[in-house]
């Protein structure tokens, strides 16, 4: 039967190499520590004049009932439609804009308001009436991955008035 060994005394280089190793787990926590602080620090409360800016922005949401959109030339308005990006579907743009209507930029996706994982959030598209016309914008709803040949889960097209 062999007899269990006693516990060996740590060596002057055992007990040097286990305080380097403590001394690098300070030095990495402290520096963990020091990003999450920067990063807390670099958070700045929202600007109150960019929200009224926002809210200058006339929406024209996609209740699925009119897809009427009346604008003065040189006006501004977005296209809000329901998204839920987990999904893997999104919204296009269709047909090429009209004429009477610019893009202002690309479209971006805003989350929910509430911290559902999961929930649906909005699509939100800008445009800018340019000149007098009418004209039609057509978005369809589908995965971006899907063959041509797969119809789209949903379309919206709004009928565009710039006055």
């Amino acid at each position: 039967m062999r007899m269990p060994s006693l516990p060996k005394t740590p060596t002057p280089r055992g007990i040097a190499s286990r305080r380097a190793a403590r001394r690098t787990s300070y030095r990495l926590a402290a520096l963990a520590l020091a990003a999450a602080a920067a990063g807390c620090a670099s958070f700045s409360a929202p600007d109150p004049g960019a929200a009224s800016a926002a809210a200058a922005v006339p929406a024209v949401v996609a209740d699925m009932r009119t897809y009427q959109i009346e604008v003065r030339s040189g006006e501004t308005f977005e296209v809000r439609l329901p998204s839920n990006a987990g999904t893997g579907y999104r919204w296009e743009l269709v047909d090429p804009v009209p004429a009477s209507v610019r893009a202002s930029g690309i479209s971006r996706v805003e989350p929910p308001l509430g911290d559902l994982v999961g929930a649906p959030g909005q699509e939100v598209w800008g445009f800018q009436g340019v000149e007098r016309g009418r004209g039609l914008l057509s978005f369809v709803y589908r995965r971006p991955f899907d063959a041509a040949t797969v119809p789209p889960a949903q379309r919206a097209i709004y009928r565009i008035q710039v006055r």
